[in-house]
């Protein structure tokens, strides 16, 4: 008969963490106060914009999101909020470039809250390999999420 190639055994699949708890990070309240007839500040335009992020009306807070960062593309906070409206509306490969960005524009602390929240977005869409790597980096430094990604990075123990 003809030759049958002999077919390797499957590689067992790299550990996966159970999917990581997605929580809603609370958003800034507004400083300062908003004077009539003048232009809104950047701080005003983004706590009304985050109004429904705070409500829990995604659909509305990616709307206002997108458009602020449109009008005010290097704001670290209004990435990190679209992506987070993102992720909670499901859109993970999009929560992700946000996250990304917010990551890339943002000081240490705000940072760390998006690269945690990169790495659930990775981790939704079965990108396995760049969300452990997300959750390595926040487990190796103290400060926020730090025993969170340790955590998740901790394999079952076998049986």
């Amino acid at each position: 008969g003809p030759e049958v190639a002999a077919v390797a055994p499957p590689a067992p699949a790299p550990w996966i963490p159970g999917p990581l708890p997605l929580e809603k990070p609370a958003a800034p309240a507004a400083e300062g106060l908003i004077w009539r007839g003048e232009p809104a500040s950047e701080e005003a335009m983004l706590d009304a914009a985050l109004a429904p992020y705070r409500s829990g009306d995604y659909p509305d807070a990616i709307r206002r999101l997108e458009r602020f960062v449109g009008q005010h593309p290097r704001s670290a906070e209004g990435h990190f909020y679209l992506g987070v409206s993102l992720l909670f509306a499901g859109r993970n490969p999009e929560a992700a470039a946000a996250l990304e960005r917010a990551k890339a524009l943002a000081g240490k602390t705000l940072a760390r809250e998006a690269a945690w929240y990169l790495a659930l977005a990775w981790q939704r869409q079965g990108l396995i390999g760049p969300a452990l790597a997300e959750l390595r980096r926040l487990c190796d430094e103290p400060g926020e999420h730090q025993s969170a990604a340790c955590e998740a990075l901790r394999e079952p123990p076998r049986r």
